[in-house]
């Protein structure tokens, strides 16, 4: 298995050059709030490969983390043919029932160097977030992940993101297992696009911005259809 480094690959976005790449988790600092409340774990990354110059040929270059959520599915093979076609990492997020439902799929994201974390068991925002169960599902879907590929990851997202659902008591109990969270900057609102997978790309580019950005798009039909545009 290749070490997960960070991989530049320059894309034509609008005019300006972007390059995908893949993160890595660091050691886990815990500090406290003001009112003693443990602050939750945030991703850092490790960047063993030379700095992206921020400007080439006079174009500003940006990066792009691509995320990928709701894995594994009936469309993992064709996700993965994609991303290797255009030689593209990412980072998936896998639902522990989906991972009782295709167990083989898992170790195909692991054999190309891609990092899988957790999103859940249930994907269900009332027993994650009301009942309070998103420790123990993350935990749950961790266990699966280990089983399939033997690797104990400790990224994880929120469905539905973080906020506002994960409030301090759910804070102090993912710090205190260590895990990490993950969120992201651009929303592509494939979910809702389906139907009309040529639109999902077009959300991504209305949001690019900032010098790094963090996409979110979802293990679906549509998605997948579309990625090949939208990389």
């Amino acid at each position: 298995m290749r070490n997960f480094l960070m991989v530049m690959i320059t894309l034509l976005v609008i005019g300006i050059g972007l390059s995908l790449i893949t993160p890595s988790t660091g050691k886990a600092h815990r500090t406290y709030e003001q009112h003693g409340h443990l602050e939750l774990n945030t991703v850092t990354y490790e960047r063993n490969v030379k700095k992206v110059p921020h400007k080439l040929n006079g174009k500003e270059r940006k990066v792009v983390y691509l995320t990928i959520d709701d894995g594994p599915s009936l469309y993992t093979n064709e996700l993965i043919a994609v991303l290797d076609k255009y030689d593209v990492p990412a980072t998936h997020f896998l639902i522990g029932n989906n991972i009782k439902r295709y167990p083989e799929m898992v170790k195909e994201y692991v054999n190309r160097g891609d990092y899988i974390g957790m999103h859940s068991m249930s994907h269900n925002y009332n027993k994650l977030y009301k009942k309070g169960t998103i420790v123990k599902e993350m935990l749950e879907t961790q266990a699966l992940i280990k089983e399939q590929v033997g690797l104990r990851p400790n990224l994880f997202r929120c469905p539905y993101g973080s906020i506002p659902g994960l409030n301090k008591k759910l804070r102090d109990q993912v710090a205190e297992t260590g895990l990490k969270t993950w969120d992201w900057t651009i929303d592509s609102k494939d979910w809702k696009l389906q139907n009309s997978p040529s639109k999902i790309t077009k959300v991504i580019l209305s949001q690019l911005s900032a010098q790094e950005e963090i996409i979110l798009i979802h293990e679906k039909k549509g998605t997948v259809k579309e990625l090949p545009r939208i990389i």
